[in-house]
């Protein structure tokens, strides 16, 4: 999903006023954030949130922390999620944040079946959901078996996570986007590119992909399409992202320790 996009499935969920809404939104940009699987994020519980590597100025919270492990995982991992100060429309952190205090949660699943609390929603009910408003909102062909068609699958949220990554690379950069384009975008992504104001972390590692030509095949025409809508559009928001940050915690520990220090 563009950027664009993304703001029309948020207005949609959250003028509904409808906490299952409010709950697919926060499980669908937390998921994008995170580069997670829709079915690895409807398993997030409360304790996968490890609140002592949680990271808050004043009254203001800057990240929290999750540890998950997927499909492809060998051990459990550790993964930020930023608050996005530069488009806070598309923060995980206040959604997450709105989402608890409505919602009531307090342990357990923290996207749970209406049905039954002690079993996380459906992924079935949640891909529905989701092709609903692809089709009906977005006006996009579903079509599976249309080699055209827009495919929601487990995998949406990743591939929207890298590209508004890839997007904010581009917005962001000293270096003209034209520029940009004409080289090895995720080459310059993935060596953290001295030329740029911010550090994007390494986000074949934030993907937790083995090879960088995994995280290229996720990439595809994200620069292409960037340059088209942003010469086509005279409205900034259509390309608007927040500045991407790297996610990936490998030692813990160490957090642990650098977080001490700052707090005495």
């Amino acid at each position: 999903m563009f950027p664009l996009q993304l703001r029309q499935v948020k207005s949609h969920l959250l003028n509904s006023n409808n906490l299952d809404d409010l709950m697919l939104w926060t499980l669908l940009i937390v998921c994008i954030k995170q580069f997670l699987q829709i079915c690895e994020g409807i398993s997030l519980t409360t304790e996968s949130f490890v609140t002592d590597l949680a990271t808050k100025s004043n009254y203001k919270v800057n990240s929290l922390t999750t540890r998950i492990r997927g499909k492809t995982d060998v051990n459990e991992i550790y993964l930020q999620l930023w608050d996005d100060e530069e488009c806070p429309e598309f923060s995980p952190v206040i959604a997450l944040l709105i989402y608890s205090a409505l919602s009531g949660i307090q342990d357990g699943f923290i996207f749970p079946n209406t049905q039954n609390a002690s079993l996380h929603v459906k992924y079935q009910t949640v891909l529905y959901k989701i092709k609903k408003l692809t089709s009906e909102l977005l006006k996009l062909n579903v079509n599976r078996d249309d080699e055209n068609g827009f495919i929601v699958g487990t995998h949406l949220a990743r591939k929207t996570g890298l590209l508004l990554a890839s997007w904010s690379f581009l917005s962001y950069s000293r270096r003209k986007p034209c520029e940009m384009v004409e080289e090895p975008l995720m080459d310059a992504m993935l060596s953290n590119d001295s030329r740029s104001t911010y550090n994007f972390g390494d986000v074949r590692s934030d993907m937790r992909h083995n090879s960088t030509a995994s995280t290229k095949t996720y990439l595809a025409d994200a620069a292409t399409m960037f340059e088209l809508v942003k010469s086509s559009s005279r409205d900034p928001k259509d390309t608007k992202v927040g500045v991407y940050r790297g996610i990936l915690v490998k030692n813990p520990e160490v957090l642990r320790k650098v977080l001490g220090k700052k707090i005495k």
